[in-house]
């Protein structure tokens, strides 16, 4: 079993929050599942960020391309990062944001599965 995770879809908003090009993490997962290794991919939702539903049809969008279906994890933006960038003295990029609700995180599971897409909410 492989855990792969995608953060966002667009390339210059993943280049921008992440620091590099999602190209060839993209290309890798597709060399991951042709190969038929078991992967389930996991996707952490942060409001504002990528929590549209344009970047979850563009996710649907390119999982549709795969060889195989998939299995999907949405996890929702949680604070627990925040105290260990403080002990750090590191800057918290995403301060005051609230997690997503159960509703929200609901309402993206449902645009993005599929019979080929399986999603399950952590």
């Amino acid at each position: 079993m492989c855990y792969y995770d995608v953060k966002h879809m667009d390339p210059c908003l993943h280049r921008k929050y992440i620091g590099v090009d999602n190209h060839l993490i993209l290309e890798n997962l597709k060399l991951v599942v042709g190969a038929g290794i078991p992967v389930i991919i996991r996707v952490p939702i942060i409001p504002g960020i990528n929590d549209s539903p344009e970047h979850i049809h563009c996710l649907k969008e390119f999982l549709q391309t795969l060889e195989r279906p998939v299995s999907v994890e949405l996890f929702p933006y949680h604070e627990l990062g925040e105290s260990k960038y403080r002990q750090l003295g590191l800057p918290y990029k995403l301060e005051g944001l609230e997690p997503p609700s159960a509703q929200s995180m609901e309402g993206l599971a449902s645009l993005l599965r599929t019979p080929e897409i399986s999603v399950l909410i952590r």
